[in-house]
């Protein structure tokens, strides 16, 4: 004969916890738009935050066109080119220490 007997699985209580979190999130920093002019292309506005410059747009003069060749963090370099007269120019921003110097 066989005796089957039968257990009863205990049962834990476990009271709930909370644990409080705190994320801290670092505000974006604000970003001003700064316009340069370029010789007799036309003008480039950079997005500047103080510690980064990104290209924001371009407005140019008729003929001309550009390609990037940096764009940020620390430097934006376009290269100009007047599919009209065939010339050229490049431009060039960097940031330093919260200061933009400017290469034409």
């Amino acid at each position: 004969r066989c005796d089957r007997s039968q257990s009863t699985p205990s049962k834990t209580t476990v009271a709930p916890t909370t644990q409080a979190t705190t994320t801290t999130t670092q505000a974006p920093a604000a970003v001003q738009y700064r316009t340069y002019g370029v010789n007799d292309v036309g003008s480039v506005v950079l997005a500047d935050t103080g510690s980064s410059i990104t290209l924001s747009s371009t407005s140019l003069g008729s003929g001309w066109v550009y390609s990037t060749e940096s764009n940020g963090p620390r430097t934006v370099k376009l290269n100009f080119f007047n599919t009209q007269t065939e010339q050229e120019a490049e431009w060039k921003a960097t940031i330093e220490s919260g200061r933009i110097q400017i290469e034409n």
